[in-house]
């Protein structure tokens, strides 16, 4: 059989509302941002090296995003290393993002195709999901690659720490 002839017609996405129902069902804590559009998870932002981990839902899947603040000096290690962890986070796309007046970040994405989930569904995917970030946050640390506060004080000063610029969305 052709993909092309898969009959997509009977497959039903959700929308937000639904998804925060299902989160609300398996009981991910989590919160709508109001500089972003995301669902913040609050047990993968409570991890000490995540800077955020939002949700999105779009018409044809889910997308976690989960932020980690690396070392400017880890910028060329990481690089050295993203591909290996790509081979081996087979379900996140890992790269790094560096933007003026901010720490280097290392991003990664995972996604979850938006047809008829279920709450036993999500829960999987938020699971395996937070395990590969787990697994990311390890080999971060093992490298020492990852910002630590005492960095992260020194790069912002206190006026900038109590209003993080736009561009943390």
């Amino acid at each position: 059989m052709s993909i092309a002839k898969l009959n997509t017609k009977n497959l039903n996405p959700i929308d937000q509302t639904q998804l925060q129902a299902l989160l609300e069902q398996i009981q991910a804590n989590h919160h709508l941002c109001g500089r972003c559009q995301g669902l913040h998870l609050n047990e993968m932002e409570a991890l000490e090296e995540v800077l955020e981990a939002r949700l999105f839902c779009f018409a044809d899947f889910l997308n976690l995003i989960v932020d980690i603040e690396i070392k400017p000096s880890a910028i060329f290690p990481f690089q050295a290393l993203c591909g290996q962890l790509n081979q081996q986070l087979l379900a996140c796309k890992i790269f790094l993002q560096i933007e003026d007046e901010l720490l280097p970040k290392v991003v990664c994405c995972t996604n979850l195709a938006n047809q008829d989930i279920g709450s036993a569904q999500l829960a999987h995917w938020l699971i395996s999901s937070e395990q590969q970030i787990k697994e990311l946050v390890k080999q971060l640390s093992e490298q020492q690659m990852i910002a630590d506060q005492e960095l992260l004080d020194d790069f912002f000063d206190e006026d900038d720490l109590s209003s993080p610029p736009d561009a943390f969305h």
